[in-house]
């Protein structure tokens, strides 16, 4: 068993601790970081089943989707014949494996999704694509067009 007199929590979840034989280690721990439980989608629905309201960059990521991706990932990206339900696809993806596909494009069994990072209407607006994905593929966001909340002041 080894006493802690003092430790030190440091970024990405390390903590050096001193020991009371005065030696430094290292080890890593889940710090459940509220960074890390945190949502890049602000979702409100009305309980009545009425339509959701979301943030702007999730709107904007609901426009960007309905423009582009859609044509092969259907509507509310649900699936085709050809292309993947991206709401099955994004369960457990990171955020950093999404922008790789949609930025460099992705060679599956079936087909080849081309990259979008040349795309002036698609690149510069990943992330929200991001958000509005995530939203559905979390199950915060129905199936249609949401509202926008308001703007904050």
């Amino acid at each position: 068993m080894v006493k802690y007199d003092m430790c030190i929590i440091l970024e990405f979840g390390k903590i050096i601790c001193l020991v009371t034989t005065y030696l430094f280690f290292t080890c890593s721990i889940s710090l459940g970081s509220s960074e890390q439980n945190e949502v890049p989608y602000q979702v409100v629905c009305a309980e009545d089943g009425g339509k959701c309201k979301v943030d702007r960059g999730t709107y904007k990521g609901w426009r960007t989707y309905h423009s582009t991706c859609h044509v092969c990932h259907a509507q509310d990206a649900v699936g085709s014949t050809f292309a993947p339900s991206l709401l099955v696809r994004l369960k457990g993806m990171e955020r950093a494996k999404f922008m790789d596909v949609v930025m460099n494009g992705f060679t599956g069994q079936v087909g080849v999704m081309p990259g979008w990072k040349e795309d002036p209407n698609v690149s510069p607006r990943v992330d929200d694509l991001w958000r509005y994905l995530k939203a559905r593929s979390d199950g915060a966001l129905s199936a249609g067009k949401p509202k926008k909340l308001p703007k904050k002041k």
